[in-house]
């Protein structure tokens, strides 16, 4: 479960480049589309993290009581689960270069 957590770190990372992509946008098209693609990240990257934790519920919600006590005792972390935290990952990294390239005019 430490690795899977660990994995989760990344993200951090988010919130470097989504500034810097910020600026960029700024730059390229004007301050106020550049202060729309804050706006617009936040609360897409805000629904992605309500998406996610209710995907993460209903996958670790519908585990035995078996796989919760070994999940919780020896730190093992289920496929479903560790591919809904995969995938929340990989989300929260591409948002950003997504509405990046909805104002960068790239789509």
């Amino acid at each position: 479960m430490r690795a899977a957590l660990s994995f989760q770190k990344l993200l951090l990372l988010n919130w470097l480049v989504a500034p810097a992509l910020c600026l960029v946008v700024m730059f390229q098209t004007g301050f106020f589309k550049g202060l729309g693609f804050l706006i617009f990240w936040l609360f897409a990257d805000w629904v992605w993290g309500k998406v996610i934790a209710m995907l993460l519920g209903i996958v670790s919600g519908s585990m035995s009581e078996y796989g919760q006590f070994k999940a919780a005792v020896y730190g093992e972390v289920p496929f479903r689960v560790g591919f809904v935290m995969f995938v929340d990952v990989i989300g929260h990294l591409i948002v950003p270069w997504l509405v990046g390239g909805y104002y960068l005019g790239w789509f």
